[in-house]
């Protein structure tokens, strides 16, 4: 089965989840900035170098500051088609995404 974007409050209650420090952002940001929903969601890093990274169904990527919710990197061009997960290595400061373009 192909996954499918999480609506934007099923997001929203992820991203509160996931967050330990219980930041939030607001209502306009809940789809964070995905214009086709949003595919999975990872932390990577950790305290002050923490960073939410988020794939969708628009191909992209990006790399948010998790308190202000600032795109720090951007991947738009990378992917063909939508970015279904999000890997975290091991080390917890790298990560790969997988789409349906079939690479990763």
């Amino acid at each position: 089965a192909v996954p499918q974007p999480l609506p934007s409050r099923e997001v929203s209650t992820l991203r509160r989840v996931l967050d330990p420090r219980r930041t939030t952002m607001a209502a306009p940001e809940w789809n964070f900035g995905h214009v086709a929903g949003v595919c999975d969601v990872a932390y990577i890093g950790s305290g002050d170098d923490a960073r939410l990274v988020t794939c969708g169904a628009d191909n992209a990527v990006y790399v948010r500051h998790p308190s202000s919710g600032e795109v720090e990197e951007s991947f738009t061009e990378e992917h063909e088609d939508m970015v279904n997960v999000v890997a975290v290595a091991p080390d917890g400061k790298t990560f790969a995404t997988g789409s349906d373009d079939a690479c990763v």
